[in-house]
């Protein structure tokens, strides 16, 4: 399953002043809402061929165009896997799947500045 996500907001970037920490729950609240809302638009047959199963993740942040939105355009992997944490909470509630290491793993992150801005989520039962 395929997903399409906006970047997370700047306050869920985790270097930086973020500002008092309402502001980075009540962003991460908003972020999560986006990605539960998104995963549950996409086909119902999509949904429930992964939920229940152990999946594998991989991301890719497209951040063409992304100054001035709001939204944080990651640098390196290590803050854009971060930034993303209630993205992938939001998806894994939809779904129905816990985002332990038992259950969800990653396949690697990638940060494409040709392209955006947006989150290309790439989620697959794991083999």
């Amino acid at each position: 399953m395929n997903l399409q996500l906006p970047l997370p907001p700047r306050k869920c970037a985790p270097n930086g002043d973020k500002g008092s920490w309402r502001a980075k729950h009540g962003a991460s609240k908003i972020y999560f809402s986006e990605a539960w809302a998104e995963t549950l638009r996409t086909p119902a047959y999509e949904r429930y061929a992964l939920a229940g199963q152990k999946l594998t993740i991989s991301l890719v942040f497209c951040t063409k165009g992304s100054r001035g939105t709001g939204r944080y355009a990651p640098r390196d992997h290590d803050n854009a896997t971060a930034s993303f944490k209630a993205g992938q909470d939001g998806i894994c509630k939809a779904l129905g799947v816990s985002d332990s290491h038992e259950w969800l793993q990653s396949a690697g992150v990638a940060i494409d500045t040709s392209r955006g801005p947006y989150v290309l989520v790439s989620l697959e039962v794991q083999r």
